[in-house]
């Protein structure tokens, strides 16, 4: 774009001819570079020019500066617009309907200046606006990436969670992202070390700084096994953990769970075991190891999951869901989730269960491994309404590793189901890919399939929809044979390449220092072909619940249960197949099997019949049998940083920081000496993974 400051009129009237069309070459090129007003440079002009000493000049199709690329027209050279005289900053339009700037047919009936047109048209950014020196200069009060002057730039440069960060959640910035918004000093994060293992709420502690309402990473000084009382929530946004740095042989969490309320999460390097401690704070009904849930008056959005290890859940192991947006489940490991344990509904050794209730949710679940649980890996579960989905839920489930399940992946959302391998070793399953058929819910749904290994599908030479189970009409769900909504871009691999790639030593889960003792067990059985559903973590049987009698007849017993279950299960199959003993008062000693268990009344059938009745004096309790079991605990010995270990506490250890030409008695964790992207303590926190 140009603005020509006096008239160039008579200056063209000398040009005529070969001579004429140089002249106006030069002038344009003059004109560009001489602007006060505006900055630019040549990109193109048109070959054909006329010109006519009356009207001014004529420039048949020209774009002579980058960064006024206008909208919804044609091809300048195809549709030439007379550009024709400035008066001040204004133009005389000749021959366009609304008139022209810079060779375009405007759209509208206006005669802006060139300055503002193509501020209007495609933004500030190659006039004023710098977009990487944190100075608001068009004094439009937004300040580089803010502007969206600068999108095309940002989009180039903007940082991601960590370096090998993908899918729909990886552009978070966790802790950092309230501070990457206006770049407010204030906003920074604290850097939170943890220096106990205890599972209590006190300063130092895991729990204490999940808990903090500012921003803040999480780093560790103690290594070992934290044993928690109850479930943490995560109630405020803007949290990176790095459980990756803890001491010694890593971090575990054991007993109870991780609940994240809030937006702007990573999590990495944690083991988060749940276990079948019946000590504990922790309705059997909802034992995950991990969750993420919104409408509780919060929308969470861009949370990233990043080489965990989730096991021993008794509901589903991870869940996610109740309007969340923007997350990603990468290189974790999501694994034998207790079967027949604690559940009031019987066996319930369930995977991972996405859940669409709001908005437009996008979810990247890819590269993890999904190995001893009975269903939903994962469950894409939609809320439908007459018929329809009510919101757009897209999901992308890619190069990720199925072993020893009975059901794969279950969808109720649109779906790019590419790169997965179901291993058929050790249990031989149906469909990889199933449908939920039984309703007229999978009209409004859509599944794109591609190069998916399975059951039904064991080479690539066969069609591509062999991997999905059929209805019952024999027909397949809706195909699609084109993505349906744009993707995210996570680097895909061949399916034949996923178990390799997951099962090494660096691959999917918290491998750094490297995987704890019941991870490389399970993984052991993996490579070795063997391993079953486990019911439970150890030998010993699980007496639970337990409780008074409130009254019982010759072939049933109703009990008085220490927890409230208000979800609607099937009747009659809580505890089923279990045994209840009566403990105590009358008809102590006596065991019985349990045919059905209606878990609202409480009432269990048994039999044989009891040989003494039990009443209000007897207590009991339901005995779980946990002769398959995943071999007990191994928790992880206690280890501590040294005291010298980091002087000025900024999360980066002394000689790293020496080592980078950093000054360790110096709080530089926020300063961008290393990187002009990443923050010293990010670089600091991902250099222990590979990306």
């Amino acid at each position: 774009m140009i603005v020509l400051k006096y008239n160039l009129m008579k200056l063209f009237d000398l040009a005529i001819g070969l001579s004429g069309v140089l002249s106006i070459a030069l002038l344009l090129f003059f004109a560009i570079n001489n602007s006060n007003n505006i900055t630019g440079h040549v990109v193109s002009v048109c070959p054909v020019f006329s010109v006519d000493s009356d009207s001014g000049f004529f420039v048949k199709g020209s774009s002579v500066v980058s960064g006024c690329s206008p909208a919804s027209v044609s091809d300048f050279c195809l549709n030439p617009c007379v550009v024709g005289e400035y008066v001040g900053s204004s133009l005389i339009h000749v021959n366009c309907s609304f008139g022209c700037v810079d060779g375009a047919c405007l759209q509208s009936a206006s005669n802006p200046s060139l300055v503002q047109y193509c501020a209007d048209r495609v933004g500030g950014q190659n006039i004023s606006e710098d977009c990487n020196n944190e100075i608001d200069d068009d004094g439009d009060n937004l300040i580089d990436c803010e502007d969206d002057d600068c999108d095309s730039y940002c989009m180039k440069n903007e940082l991601i969670a960590f370096p090998g960060a993908e899918g729909f959640g990886a552009k978070t910035r966790g802790a950092y992202a309230l501070y990457e918004k206006i770049k407010n000093p204030a906003d920074l994060p604290i850097v939170y070390h943890v220096t106990s293992l205890s599972g209590s709420n006190t300063p130092g502690t895991l729990g204490y700084g999940l808990r903090m309402t500012v921003p803040r990473i999480i780093v560790f000084d103690v290594g070992g096994t934290v044993s928690l009382s109850g479930n943490i929530p995560v109630k405020s946004p803007y949290l990176t953990i790095a459980g990756q740095t803890a001491p010694g042989d890593g971090i575990m969490i054991r007993n109870a769970a991780i609940t994240v309320l809030e937006s702007e999460v990573i999590v990495r390097g944690l083991r988060i075991l749940v276990g079948d401690n019946t000590n504990v704070n922790f309705a059997p009904s909802d034992r995950d190891a991990f969750s993420i849930w919104g409408n509780q008056g919060s929308k969470p959005t861009n949370i990233i999951l990043d080489h965990n290890t989730f096991m021993w859940g008794s509901d589903e192991t991870l869940s996610v869901g109740l309007d969340v947006q923007n997350v990603t489940i990468q290189y974790n490991i999501i694994a034998e989730s207790l079967d027949n344990s604690l559940h009031p509904e019987g066996p319930h050794g369930k995977g991972l269960l996405i859940g669409s209730y709001g908005d437009s949710d996008y979810y990247s679940i890819h590269h993890n491994i999904f190995a001893f649980n009975t269903d939903r890996n994962p469950l894409i579960n939609g809320f439908f309404t007459a018929g329809l989905l009510r919101n757009p839920f897209h999901n992308e489930i890619i190069n990720n590793y199925l072993y020893h399940i009975n059901t794969g992946s279950t969808i109720w959302g649109d779906v790019h189901y590419i790169g997965n391998y179901h291993d058929t070793v050790n249990r031989f399953t149906s469909h990889t890919l199933n449908m939920h058929t039984s309703n007229d819910f999978m009209d409004d749904i859509y599944v794109y399939v591609e190069d998916n290994y399975g059951p039904t599908r064991t080479y690539s030479s066969q069609p591509e929809w062999d991997i999905v189970r059929k209805t019952s009409t024999g027909v397949f769900p809706n195909q699609a044979f084109e993505y349906i909504f744009e993707p995210s871009g996570i680097t895909t691999h061949k399916s034949s390449q996923i178990k390799e790639l997951l099962l090494a030593e660096n691959g999917a889960g918290a491998v750094v220092p490297f995987r704890d003792g019941n991870t490389k067990r399970m993984i052991n059985e993996i490579k070795t072909g063997s391993g079953e559903f486990k019911d439970c973590v150890g030998s010993e049987d699980i007496y639970y619940p337990t409780g008074p009698v409130v009254s019982a007849t010759q072939n049933a017993i109703v009990v008085e249960l220490p927890f409230t279950y208000s979800e609607q299960g099937s009747a009659g199959t809580g505890y089923q197949n279990k045994k209840i003993k009566i403990t105590s008062g009358k008809g102590a000693g006596q065991i019985r099997d349990i045919d059905k268990f209606y878990i609202y009344e409480a009432k269990a059938d048994i039999s044989p019949d009891w040989s003494t009745i039990p009443d209000f004096t007897s207590e009991y309790a339901v005995i779980t049998n946990c002769s398959v079991n995943a071999g007990g605990w191994k928790l992880l010995p206690e280890a501590h940083r040294p005291q010298n270990f980091d002087t000025d506490q900024d999360g980066m250890p002394d000689d790293w920081e020496v080592a980078h030409g950093l000054n360790p008695n110096v709080f530089d964790a926020h300063n961008n000496n290393i990187d002009e992207g990443y923050k010293n303590i990010e670089i600091y926190i991902n250099s222990f993974f590979t990306n």
